[in-house]
């Protein structure tokens, strides 16, 4: 009970900051949709949620259709991306006491908190219509998430083959250790990359679609750069 009241003001107070800011040069929209994530190393494309309160700071107001206004957009988001554990192909792997996994099957989800930061422009196309473009870097930090990997293991014992069938639950930014041959590894909370948005604009509703590249590690134990996920967003939002 004491949790939820906390939650309560804490909302409360966020809510009273956003309409004190909801006037130019400021403009707070909440903003909702769905995603389209992929990762970049054999993962599927699965849907996941995206929620939060942008924010847009004007430096320079639009003039006509030929000078666009000019500021800075950054906000706060929940992002919801689903994926897979890691690749498996490529030879066995030990699971302890003589077993070897075969057919691994996983699935994860990862929830992060993510900052963008990014010069925006709008183009004022017609009365009450404008559109929006933003580019720039965000950050992320993961904030919760749950997976399952499930896999038949394999041993050859007492010239029998004895197969198990097996399932782990885990969190992905903590993993788990299975035994003293296997652990699940974990993947960093740190998540950063590149955004770009495109949207419209009409009178205080807006619809944006915009793309995410992730450079953050897949693995704690990765000491490479490499693209992590690229993810497509489609957003609603209402500015106040």
């Amino acid at each position: 009970m004491r949790t939820s009241k906390w939650m309560t003001l804490a909302l409360a107070f966020g809510m009273s900051g956003a309409l004190a800011m909801a006037q130019k040069p400021w403009q707070v929209t909440p903003e909702a949709g769905l995603v389209v994530n992929k990762e970049n190393e054999g993962g599927n494309v699965e849907l996941g949620f995206k929620a939060g309160v942008g924010v847009y700071h004007q430096i320079k107001e639009a003039s006509g259709m030929t000078k666009p206004s000019f500021g800075l957009k950054s906000g706060l988001y929940v992002v919801q991306q689903k994926g897979n554990y890691r690749s498996m192909s490529g030879g066995h792997i030990p699971v302890g006491d003589g077993y070897y996994m075969e057919n691994p099957s996983d699935e994860v989800t990862r929830y992060y908190l993510q900052l963008p930061v990014m010069a925006a422009w709008g183009f004022n196309l017609c009365d009450d219509v404008q559109l929006n473009l933003a580019v720039g870097p965000y950050v992320g930090v993961g904030i919760a998430g749950n997976g399952h990997l499930y896999y038949t293991a394999v041993a050859n014992k007492e010239g029998m083959t004895d197969y198990k069938h097996v399932y782990h639950d885990f969190n992905p930014f903590e993993g788990k250790k299975v035994n003293d041959e296997f652990r699940i590894e974990a993947s960093p909370r740190f998540d950063w990359g590149g955004t770009a948005s495109a949207g419209i604009t009409v009178k205080r509703v807006s619809f944006s679609i915009g793309y995410d590249i992730a450079f953050g590690d897949l693995y704690e134990k990765q000491n490479d750069l490499r693209v992590r996920n690229h993810m497509v967003s489609f957003t609603f939002g209402y500015k106040l």
